[in-house]
């Protein structure tokens, strides 16, 4: 007796067209999966960067006005200004835990935080007395702070 079933044997036009079948539904299930590494592009984090970098633009562009000339220095004294450093963390605040809340956003974050080190560096020597240059200075790196985060949120938008 044998339990043996025959096999089937499939010709080479029906191994053919099987193997076809197979990869063409390899490649659609490969072309509706899209591996994402990044953060979505956010909109809302774009308003709000941009926001802060008009707030603290503003702010530095006065500061360095009342640096311009002996009588109007004392306009630029830090204790004039601690509400203004306020305000600034919580904008900053507000924009690092909507970045923490989106997925794979670690890079985003990181150059919030640098962000906050370089504002936190002008505010310490504030405290310590200013002078055109270094508001100056710290302009420029505060401003390239922002614009790396906007530069990366804009090249979300495009994709990989």
């Amino acid at each position: 007796m044998n339990l043996r079933q025959p096999q089937a044997s499939l010709g080479p036009r029906r191994f053919s067209l099987v193997v076809l079948a197979l990869f063409a539904a390899a490649a659609l299930g490969l072309s509706a999966c899209t591996a994402e590494f990044i953060a979505q592009h956010d909109e809302a984090t774009v308003r709000a960067v941009t926001d802060l970098l008009r707030k603290v633009d503003s702010f530095l562009i006065k500061l360095e006005r009342a640096l311009e000339t002996p009588a109007d220095a004392d306009d630029a004294r830090y204790e004039k200004h601690v509400a203004f450093y306020d305000e600034i963390r919580v904008d900053l605040n507000l924009i690092r835990v909507r970045a923490k809340a989106l997925p794979r956003n670690e890079r985003t974050v990181r150059q919030i935080d640098d962000l906050e080190a370089a504002l936190k560096n002008f505010e310490d020597l504030h405290r310590q007395g200013l002078n055109r240059q270094v508001v100056t200075t710290a302009r420029g790196i505060i401003s390239q702070a922002i614009e790396a985060i906007l530069k990366a949120e804009f090249a979300k938008r495009r994709g990989p």
